[in-house]
This record gives structure tokens, C-alpha cells and sequence, in this order.
């Protein structure tokens, strides 16, 4: 009896097997391009398991039969192996050049951003916005950290990839009476919305009705020597959305606007030295009305590659 109990589990095994790697599991596995069972080897080919940040993968091809999956103590965030930066500026505070949110913020003049939240609406909570600007002082910048020094920067890109995104309005384009730079992203805050069209170091997206035909171009400056993707998209009233990557290695940098790309990547004048996240406009002629520009939220993440 018990070897007629042993054989009829064998029948059903294989017949488990044979379906598996048989039509009746194409749907399954073949055709939606999953995994198919072989077997003769007892492991699986297909789609290859990967890993990811606080994600480690053993015999992901599944050759071995054993794929396994092990994710770290930290769980999906670890404070050692990634560094995240938000804000949101849904409960900020203005003091003197200090706007306080979820991080510190400090404005290159008094009083040239506020927290009024009059561009909030239902997608885009909390906002700060820029106030009039006119001779003096003539630019609103809003930069992360309460010193311009370069020893108060938090970032050195290299050592780990970084994707940072900035969520903003323009209200007021620039033009030939009323002019301004804009800059938006990770720098010195030497420009291109401090001072000049460029930064001296930095990452970003900028914007002059007077350069590049009016429409973006984005930038790596190191030392003050750049390297330029001018884009064809138009600079225009509204929500945008500024996205950039960088590699691990910290030579070469993409980015999009909008979810269109800017360009191939950048892979010179990548900044080595510390840089801050900012974003703000220059006024170089006229008046530039208040709440010209608006930002929604700031997000950053740089997943470490070797955990502290």
C-alpha cells in the first residue's frame, strides 16, 4: 500500500511538472513572458530577478532553482545607505532671510520669498513664491542651509547616485522691459538666478527670455567653465517639473522638464565641490511682478554606495 501511495504522488508531481513547462502554463509563463519551469535542470529561464537600493538578489536567473530575495534591516529607507531631503513648504515660517519648513531655508535678501501659499491649489500644497523685485535688492533666491559659504553646502555628488526634483511655477515670464534669470537646482548660488547666467558650480535648469531663443537649457558648471544643453522646449506660464539623475560615479548627468528629456548626458563640468539645493530669479531690468515664480516642493535622494 505504501508503495502504491508513493507512486501515485510521483504521477501527480510529474504531471505538475509536465504542465508547468507544457501549454497548459503558456499562458502563465510564455506568453506573458514571466518564467518557464524546466524539468530537466529543475530551475527556471526567463525574466531575470534584479535588486535594488537595500535589495540584494541570489540566483536571480533562476538557473540554480533557488532564487532568493533579501531586503536589509532598514527595510525600504535606511538613514545609512540613503539620504533623502524633502520639502513640501506646507507649514513654513518666515524669519528675517530664514524661511523654516520642513528644512531651512535662507533667501539671498530679506523678504524676497514669502509663505502666503497663494499658488496652492488642490495638486500642489503648500507653496513659496517670490516678492516684487526692482533696483535693489533685484533677486529672490531661496537656497537650503544659512550660509552662502561653501562649507555649509551638505552635497558632493560621486560615492552614490542622486536624483533630485523641484516642482515650480512661473507666473511672469521674462521679457525685453521686465527682464530676470531663472535657476533652478543644485549649486553655489552664484547664479544663474543670483547674479549671472551661469553658476560658478552647479546642476540646473535655467531660463532668460534673451537666451537660447527664450526656451530652457540646462547646465553643469565646474569652476566656472560650463557645459550647455540648449532644448527646444519654450519657457512658459504655469506648473513644471524638473527632474535630474546622476550617477554613482558622479560623471554624468541627465535630466528632464516636463518628462521630456533636456539632452544626451553631461558628462563635463560636473561640480566637485559641496552644493546646496536653490532656486530663484535675477531681475536685470524693469520691474519683475511679485509671486513671478513659486515653488511647490523639493525632493532629493542619494543612495549611498558604500553605506556609512
Amino acid at each position: 500500500m505504501t508503495n502504491v501511495i508513493k507512486l501515485e504522488a510521483w504521477i501527480i508531481f510529474s504531471d505538475f511538472i509536465e504542465d508547468m513547462s507544457g501549454s497548459n502554463n503558456s499562458t502563465n509563463a510564455k506568453t506573458s513572458g514571466l518564467q518557464v519551469f524546466n524539468p530537466l535542470t529543475g530551475g527556471w529561464t526567463g525574466r531575470t530577478i534584479v535588486g535594488g537600493p537595500n535589495v540584494t538578489v541570489t540566483n536571480g536567473d533562476g538557473i540554480a532553482g533557488n532564487p532568493t530575495i533579501n531586503v536589509n534591516a532598514g527595510g525600504l529607507f535606511d538613514p545609512l545607505s540613503i539620504v533623502e531631503l524633502w520639502d513640501d513648504f506646507c507649514s513654513s515660517s518666515v524669519t528675517g532671510t530664514v524661511i523654516s519648513g520642513a528644512q531651512s531655508w535662507t533667501m539671498t535678501n530679506n523678504s524676497q520669498w514669502n509663505a502666503q501659499n497663494a499658488n496652492s491649489d488642490a495638486n500642489h500644497p503648500g507653496t513659496v513664491q517670490t516678492a516684487a523685485l526692482t533696483t535693489s535688492p533685484g533677486n529672490a533666491v531661496l537656497y537650503m542651509g544659512q550660509s552662502l559659504a561653501i562649507s555649509s553646502f551638505p552635497l558632493v555628488v560621486g560615492q552614490g547616485a542622486i536624483e533630485f526634483t523641484w516642482i515650480f511655477k512661473i507666473n511672469t515670464l521674462s521679457n525685453g522691459t521686465n527682464t530676470y534669470f531663472f535657476g533652478a537646482g543644485i549649486g553655489d548660488v552664484t547664479g544663474p538666478a543670483a547674479s549671472t547666467a551661469h553658476s560658478t558650480n552647479g546642476i540646473y535648469l535655467a531660463y532668460s527670455n534673451g537666451l537660447n531663443s527664450g526656451n530652457w537649457f540646462f547646465e553643469c558648471g565646474n569652476a566656472g567653465v560650463w557645459t550647455t544643453r540648449n532644448t527646444a522646449i519654450a519657457a512658459t506660464t504655469g506648473w513644471h517639473k524638473l527632474v535630474v539623475s546622476i550617477n554613482a560615479a558622479g560623471n554624468s548627468v541627465t535630466a528632464t522638464i516636463d518628462g521630456v528629456s533636456v539632452g544626451t548626458a553631461i558628462t563635463t563640468n560636473i561640480p566637485s565641490i559641496a552644493i546646496t539645493p536653490f532656486i530663484g530669479i535675477n531681475r536685470t531690468a524693469g520691474s519683475v511682478p511679485a509671486q513671478s515664480l513659486a515653488a511647490d516642493i523639493f525632493t532629493l535622494q542619494k543612495t549611498m554606495t558604500n553605506p556609512r
